[in-house]
This record gives C-alpha cells, structure tokens and sequence, in this order.
C-alpha cells in the first residue's frame, strides 16, 4: 500500500495573482498536451462543494494523481528487505557506486524549507487534492495535509509556532470547514532547489552519480528517477530524456 490516488487534481483561483498563475499553468498543460477542463462556475459549486462561494476560476487536472510519501518509504524499505538489501545509516560507507541525493550540499542547488500542517479526516473535507498558488489541501485516509510554506535559503527544520493558523487560515479561504478543525501535526523539511529549476540526474564521475534537485516534487518523480540511473549503473545508457538533466549542463560552456 502507497496510498496511490490516480487523480484528478482541482487547481484554484481566488485573486488576480492567482489567476495569472492558474492561466500560466494552463498555458504548460497545454504545451505538453496534458488534458485538463476549465470548470465554470457552476461546475465548480456541482463538482467541489466543499469549496467557498466565489471561487469562480479552476481547472481540473485529471492525470494529476498523489502517493502516500511516508507509506511509500516504509513500502520501498520492506522491498528492500525482502530482496535482501541491508539498510546502513553510517556516515561513511564502502561501496563500489554512491549515488547522491541530498541537494542541498550541491553547489547548483539552494535550500527552500517548507512547513506543513495535518488534520484528522473531516467531514466536508476535499475529496480530491486542491491547489490554489503554493497552497495545497491534501485528502488522505488517515489524515487532510495543508502545506506548505516555501521558505527560500532556509536550511532547518525547526518549526514555526505561527506557521500551523497561518496555513489553516490560509486553507480555510478555499475550504470553509478547515477553520474549526484542530491540527494533530506539524512539521518541516528542506527542499532543493536548481537554479534553473530543474532536477540534477546523472554521473558525476566514474562511480559516483546523482539524483537531486527534484524542489517540491521529489516523491512524484522518484519513479522515472530511479530508472533514469539504474539505466545509467547497469548499462551506461544515458538515454535522451536523462541527458537533459545532466548536471554537465552547469559546467562552463568552451569553445
């Protein structure tokens, strides 16, 4: 179980910012051929009761779909396991490939922290992810995530008393029935971010590789990642999606 949801996705508007944002988005759906529908007004109050009147302005993405990331660790861990790979923590570890994946000691990466909220279900809760700007209201079995805060050149975890109102408030703008809930937890987590906003997946000499940069999407493209270099460890292929995200495209151009 990894709490796989194919989608759809709800992406929201309540300002003119977020409508420039919403229309921007529509505008990369569209450029990569990925469906999506514009929901009118009355769409919006058929198909998303649970948001507040008003929202005049969504898209509907259905291919955009979520996992649980911490059922997908404790899933890959148990495979792992099974297959009778040993889990070390040490710092320093013989082995014959290294494979890199935290960003932020990168020099091509900054650290971008992001703080998070989680509630109990609910009932009028979203029965589908709702993004709205950086804001995101996630339905989950076990609990609804509201996230997250993005805090550019943060490199900590420690939490912010005031983030929990802030990102309740935040959420209960698109879905009134957030402000009476009670958060059951809070926490943070850095992300790495490129410089050109795009993830670092390849070698970085004969056995050392990488695989980082992924910012706010890691868990969703952990998938094609892992391919990506275990193509690269097992065959030397390099193949014409992984060559765009080799981390020789920082390198000083010659002539």
């Amino acid at each position: 179980y990894i709490g796989y949801s194919a989608g759809p996705t709800l992406a929201v508007a309540r300002s003119e910012e977020q409508l420039v944002q919403l229309n921007h988005l529509r505008d990369a759906l569209s450029s990569r051929d990925v469906p999506y529908r514009v929901l009118s007004a009355r769409n919006i109050a058929d198909e998303a009761p649970f948001l507040c009147s008003g929202i005049d302005h969504a898209v509907s993405i259905a291919s955009d779909g979520q996992v649980d990331n911490r059922a997908v660790l404790t899933a890959l861990g148990s495979i792992c396991r099974k297959a009778g790979l040993e889990i070390q923590t040490a710092a320093d570890i013989d082995a014959d490939i290294v494979l890199r994946t935290i960003g932020v000691s990168d020099p091509q990466t900054r650290p971008v922290k992001g703080q998070a909220i989680a509630f109990q279900p609910f009932s009028d809760a979203p029965d589908q992810v709702v993004r709205c700007g950086s804001l995101y209201i996630v339905p989950k079995p076990d609990r609804v995530i509201v996230g997250a805060t993005v805090e550019a050149g943060k490199n900590d975890i420690v939490v912010d008393p005031h983030v929990p109102d802030q990102l309740q408030d935040a959420a209960a703008r698109i879905c009134p029935a957030i402000a009476e809930q009670m958060p059951i937890e809070h926490w943070a987590g850095v992300r790495p971010q490129t410089t050109d906003h795009a993830p670092i997946i390849g070698s970085q000499g004969k056995d050392t590789f990488l695989a980082t940069g992924h910012y706010r999407n890691g868990i969703l493209l952990a998938p094609i990642t892992a391919r990506l270099i275990a193509d690269m460890v097992l065959t030397d292929e390099v193949s014409e999606l992984a060559a765009q995200f080799s981390p020789r495209r920082f390198m000083p151009a010659t002539a």
